[in-house]
Protein backbone atom coordinates (compact mmCIF):
# COMPACT_ATOMS: atom_id res chain seq x y z
CA UNK A 1 0.00 0.00 0.00
CA UNK A 2 1.76 2.72 -1.22
CA UNK A 3 1.85 6.88 -1.24
CA UNK A 4 -0.15 9.02 1.25
CA UNK A 5 -1.63 6.10 3.18
CA UNK A 6 2.05 4.48 3.85
CA UNK A 7 2.32 7.58 6.53
CA UNK A 8 -0.35 6.34 8.60
CA UNK A 9 0.58 4.83 11.46
CA UNK A 10 0.02 0.47 11.88
CA UNK A 11 -1.98 0.84 14.70
CA UNK A 12 -4.31 4.04 12.92
CA UNK A 13 -4.77 1.24 9.97
CA UNK A 14 -5.91 -1.53 11.78
CA UNK A 15 -8.24 0.83 13.96
CA UNK A 16 -10.00 1.65 10.71
CA UNK A 17 -9.93 -2.04 9.38
CA UNK A 18 -11.41 -3.17 12.89
CA UNK A 19 -13.76 0.13 12.12
CA UNK A 20 -15.06 -1.35 9.34
CA UNK A 21 -15.49 -4.79 10.28
CA UNK A 22 -17.86 -3.86 13.19
CA UNK A 23 -19.85 -1.67 10.50
CA UNK A 24 -20.09 -4.31 8.10
CA UNK A 25 -21.66 -6.37 11.06
CA UNK A 26 -23.81 -3.82 12.02
CA UNK A 27 -25.09 -4.13 8.35
CA UNK A 28 -25.65 -7.31 8.22
CA UNK A 29 -27.60 -6.97 11.09
CA UNK A 30 -29.81 -4.60 9.53
CA UNK A 31 -29.74 -5.04 5.60
CA UNK A 32 -31.02 -1.19 5.53
CA UNK A 33 -28.14 -0.20 7.31
CA UNK A 34 -25.58 1.41 5.20
CA UNK A 35 -24.81 4.54 7.14
CA UNK A 36 -21.84 3.34 9.59
CA UNK A 37 -19.69 2.23 7.01
CA UNK A 38 -20.14 5.57 5.43
CA UNK A 39 -19.24 7.38 8.23
CA UNK A 40 -15.96 4.81 8.94
CA UNK A 41 -15.31 5.62 5.15
CA UNK A 42 -15.58 10.16 6.04
CA UNK A 43 -13.30 9.28 9.13
CA UNK A 44 -10.67 7.34 7.31
CA UNK A 45 -11.00 10.30 4.44
CA UNK A 46 -10.40 12.77 7.40
CA UNK A 47 -6.95 10.63 8.64
CA UNK A 48 -5.76 10.70 5.24
CA UNK A 49 -5.55 14.79 5.66
CA UNK A 50 -2.02 16.60 5.46
CA UNK A 51 -1.03 19.24 8.18
CA UNK A 52 -3.25 22.37 7.30
CA UNK A 53 -5.97 20.86 4.92
CA UNK A 54 -9.53 21.77 5.94
CA UNK A 55 -11.97 19.13 6.92
CA UNK A 56 -14.46 18.11 3.86
CA UNK A 57 -17.94 18.92 4.44
CA UNK A 58 -18.76 14.88 3.26
CA UNK A 59 -18.18 11.98 1.60
CA UNK A 60 -17.67 13.22 -1.91
CA UNK A 61 -14.60 16.02 -0.46
CA UNK A 62 -12.62 12.95 0.54
CA UNK A 63 -12.63 10.90 -2.69
CA UNK A 64 -9.24 11.50 -3.80
CA UNK A 65 -7.77 11.25 -0.39
CA UNK A 66 -9.62 7.35 0.17
CA UNK A 67 -8.63 6.71 -3.55
CA UNK A 68 -5.07 7.35 -2.26
CA UNK A 69 -4.73 4.22 -0.30
CA UNK A 70 -4.79 2.52 -4.02
CA UNK A 71 -1.70 2.20 -6.38
CA UNK A 72 -1.34 5.66 -8.22
CA UNK A 73 -0.39 3.82 -11.32
CA UNK A 74 -3.50 1.27 -11.05
CA UNK A 75 -6.45 2.55 -12.80
CA UNK A 76 -8.82 2.07 -9.67
CA UNK A 77 -12.44 2.29 -11.88
CA UNK A 78 -13.81 -0.15 -9.20
CA UNK A 79 -13.15 1.95 -6.44
CA UNK A 80 -14.69 5.25 -8.26
CA UNK A 81 -17.56 3.11 -9.02
CA UNK A 82 -18.48 2.26 -5.60
CA UNK A 83 -17.71 5.30 -4.30
CA UNK A 84 -19.99 7.31 -6.54
CA UNK A 85 -23.26 4.85 -5.99
CA UNK A 86 -22.41 5.07 -2.26
CA UNK A 87 -21.77 9.03 -2.32
CA UNK A 88 -24.77 9.83 -4.11
CA UNK A 89 -26.94 7.16 -2.18
CA UNK A 90 -25.35 8.65 0.95
CA UNK A 91 -26.72 12.15 -0.42
CA UNK A 92 -30.05 11.09 -1.07
CA UNK A 93 -32.79 11.99 2.09
CA UNK A 94 -34.56 9.24 2.63
CA UNK A 95 -34.18 5.36 1.64
CA UNK A 96 -35.63 1.85 1.71
CA UNK A 97 -36.31 -1.15 0.89
CA UNK A 98 -34.29 -2.76 -1.86
CA UNK A 99 -32.61 0.67 -3.04
CA UNK A 100 -31.30 0.55 0.73
CA UNK A 101 -30.15 -2.39 0.43
CA UNK A 102 -28.35 -1.87 -2.72
CA UNK A 103 -26.33 0.71 -1.55
CA UNK A 104 -25.57 -1.51 1.76
CA UNK A 105 -23.94 -4.09 -0.81
CA UNK A 106 -22.46 -1.21 -2.17
CA UNK A 107 -20.89 -0.02 0.95
CA UNK A 108 -19.99 -3.27 2.48
CA UNK A 109 -18.37 -4.03 -1.11
CA UNK A 110 -16.43 -0.68 -0.79
CA UNK A 111 -15.41 -1.30 2.85
CA UNK A 112 -13.65 -4.93 1.58
CA UNK A 113 -11.54 -2.73 -0.99
CA UNK A 114 -10.17 -0.67 1.46
CA UNK A 115 -9.81 -2.97 4.29
CA UNK A 116 -7.80 -5.09 1.88
CA UNK A 117 -5.62 -2.42 1.28
CA UNK A 118 -4.80 -1.46 4.76
CA UNK A 119 -3.70 -4.82 5.64
CA UNK A 120 -1.90 -5.72 2.32
CA UNK A 121 1.77 -5.15 3.90
CA UNK A 122 1.05 -6.56 7.27
CA UNK A 123 2.39 -10.00 7.93
CA UNK A 124 1.87 -11.46 11.12
CA UNK A 125 -0.60 -13.26 13.36
CA UNK A 126 -1.07 -9.87 15.99
CA UNK A 127 -2.27 -8.02 13.01
CA UNK A 128 -5.24 -10.46 12.14
CA UNK A 129 -6.30 -11.67 15.48
CA UNK A 130 -9.13 -10.55 17.45
CA UNK A 131 -8.07 -9.44 21.01
CA UNK A 132 -9.48 -10.67 24.18
CA UNK A 133 -11.85 -13.69 23.08
CA UNK A 134 -15.09 -14.80 24.55
CA UNK A 135 -14.10 -17.92 26.93
CA UNK A 136 -16.30 -21.00 28.18
CA UNK A 137 -14.57 -21.84 32.36
CA UNK A 138 -15.53 -24.38 34.17
CA UNK A 139 -18.14 -22.59 36.76
CA UNK A 140 -20.54 -21.55 34.05
CA UNK A 141 -23.61 -23.63 33.21
CA UNK A 142 -23.83 -25.24 30.10
CA UNK A 143 -26.86 -23.29 29.49
CA UNK A 144 -24.95 -19.61 29.28
CA UNK A 145 -22.32 -21.09 27.40
CA UNK A 146 -25.14 -22.00 24.36
CA UNK A 147 -26.12 -18.63 24.84
CA UNK A 148 -22.61 -17.52 24.03
CA UNK A 149 -22.69 -19.20 20.96
CA UNK A 150 -26.21 -18.71 19.97
CA UNK A 151 -25.68 -14.82 20.45
CA UNK A 152 -22.32 -14.55 18.93
CA UNK A 153 -22.52 -17.71 15.87
CA UNK A 154 -19.29 -18.57 17.50
CA UNK A 155 -18.75 -22.45 16.87
CA UNK A 156 -15.67 -22.73 19.23
CA UNK A 157 -14.58 -21.34 22.49
CA UNK A 158 -11.62 -21.43 24.47
CA UNK A 159 -11.40 -23.20 27.89
CA UNK A 160 -8.77 -24.12 30.10
CA UNK A 161 -10.06 -27.07 32.25
CA UNK A 162 -7.87 -25.96 35.06
CA UNK A 163 -6.25 -22.94 36.17
CA UNK A 164 -2.84 -22.53 34.02
CA UNK A 165 -3.40 -25.75 32.59
CA UNK A 166 -3.34 -25.97 28.46
CA UNK A 167 -6.39 -24.20 26.24
CA UNK A 168 -8.84 -26.87 24.69
CA UNK A 169 -11.83 -26.13 22.75
CA UNK A 170 -15.46 -26.49 23.49
CA UNK A 171 -17.21 -26.52 20.16
CA UNK A 172 -20.94 -26.43 19.17
CA UNK A 173 -20.85 -30.21 18.16
CA UNK A 174 -19.71 -30.97 21.37
CA UNK A 175 -22.80 -29.36 23.15
CA UNK A 176 -25.41 -30.53 21.03
CA UNK A 177 -24.34 -34.63 21.44
CA UNK A 178 -24.01 -33.96 25.52
CA UNK A 179 -27.07 -32.20 25.48
CA UNK A 180 -29.44 -34.04 22.45
CA UNK A 181 -27.25 -37.35 21.78
CA UNK A 182 -29.52 -39.67 23.80
CA UNK A 183 -32.76 -37.98 22.73
CA UNK A 184 -34.20 -38.00 25.95
CA UNK A 185 -35.89 -34.23 26.77
CA UNK A 186 -35.51 -34.66 30.94
CA UNK A 187 -31.71 -35.25 30.32
CA UNK A 188 -31.13 -32.73 28.24
CA UNK A 189 -32.82 -30.13 31.22
CA UNK A 190 -30.63 -31.80 33.82
CA UNK A 191 -27.70 -31.26 31.93
CA UNK A 192 -28.35 -27.77 30.26
CA UNK A 193 -28.14 -26.54 33.97
CA UNK A 194 -25.00 -28.29 34.92
CA UNK A 195 -21.56 -26.08 34.83
CA UNK A 196 -19.30 -27.06 32.23
CA UNK A 197 -16.82 -28.47 34.98
CA UNK A 198 -19.27 -30.95 36.10
CA UNK A 199 -19.91 -32.06 32.84
CA UNK A 200 -16.39 -32.27 31.59
CA UNK A 201 -16.20 -36.07 32.03
CA UNK A 202 -19.16 -36.61 29.75
CA UNK A 203 -17.53 -34.42 27.35
CA UNK A 204 -14.17 -35.38 27.25
CA UNK A 205 -13.87 -36.66 24.33
CA UNK A 206 -15.67 -34.12 22.72
CA UNK A 207 -13.36 -31.38 23.79
CA UNK A 208 -10.07 -31.12 21.56
CA UNK A 209 -6.95 -29.57 22.46
CA UNK A 210 -6.65 -26.13 20.54
CA UNK A 211 -3.53 -25.19 18.52
CA UNK A 212 -1.31 -22.31 19.68
CA UNK A 213 0.48 -19.84 17.64
CA UNK A 214 2.22 -16.62 18.77
CA UNK A 215 1.58 -13.03 18.02
CA UNK A 216 4.77 -12.56 15.96
CA UNK A 217 3.70 -15.73 13.82
CA UNK A 218 3.87 -15.37 9.78
CA UNK A 219 0.61 -15.09 8.40
CA UNK A 220 2.26 -17.76 5.78
CA UNK A 221 3.27 -19.95 8.48
CA UNK A 222 -0.25 -20.05 10.18
CA UNK A 223 -1.70 -20.87 6.85
CA UNK A 224 0.38 -23.55 6.31
CA UNK A 225 -0.24 -25.44 9.86
CA UNK A 226 -4.20 -24.60 9.24
CA UNK A 227 -4.73 -28.28 7.00
CA UNK A 228 -3.94 -30.07 10.37
CA UNK A 229 -6.82 -28.04 12.19
CA UNK A 230 -9.55 -27.62 9.37
CA UNK A 231 -12.18 -25.75 10.75
CA UNK A 232 -11.12 -24.87 13.78
CA UNK A 233 -9.44 -21.68 14.70
CA UNK A 234 -6.35 -20.82 16.63
CA UNK A 235 -5.28 -19.13 19.85
CA UNK A 236 -2.99 -16.41 20.10
CA UNK A 237 -0.83 -17.02 23.75
CA UNK A 238 1.73 -15.69 25.37
CA UNK A 239 5.07 -16.79 23.21
CA UNK A 240 2.74 -19.89 22.17
CA UNK A 241 2.71 -22.05 25.00
CA UNK A 242 0.32 -24.13 24.57
CA UNK A 243 -1.11 -22.70 28.54
CA UNK A 244 0.04 -19.30 28.12
CA UNK A 245 -1.92 -16.22 28.84
CA UNK A 246 -4.80 -15.87 26.22
CA UNK A 247 -3.96 -12.96 23.98
CA UNK A 248 -6.51 -13.34 20.97
CA UNK A 249 -7.95 -15.76 18.50
CA UNK A 250 -7.64 -16.40 14.49
CA UNK A 251 -10.37 -17.73 12.36
CA UNK A 252 -10.37 -18.34 8.71
CA UNK A 253 -12.75 -15.38 8.56
CA UNK A 254 -10.07 -13.05 9.72
CA UNK A 255 -7.59 -14.14 7.10
CA UNK A 256 -9.89 -13.63 4.32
Amino acid sequence: MPGPARKMSQELRLSFRDQLRAARAKAREDSEDFIQLVRVFERLGEAMLQPGERAGNGLGDYREKIADIWEPDSAPNEFYHLFKLVKNGRNEAVHGGHVARNLVRHATHLSLLLEEELVDDMDQVQNFMAENPICAYTWQPISHVRHLMLENAFSFLPLQKEEQGPWFFLSDDALVSYLRGDGNERERRIRINQTVGDALSALRDLVVEAWVVSKTTPIQDLVARRAEHIGRPALVTEKGAQSGRLLGIVTAEDLL
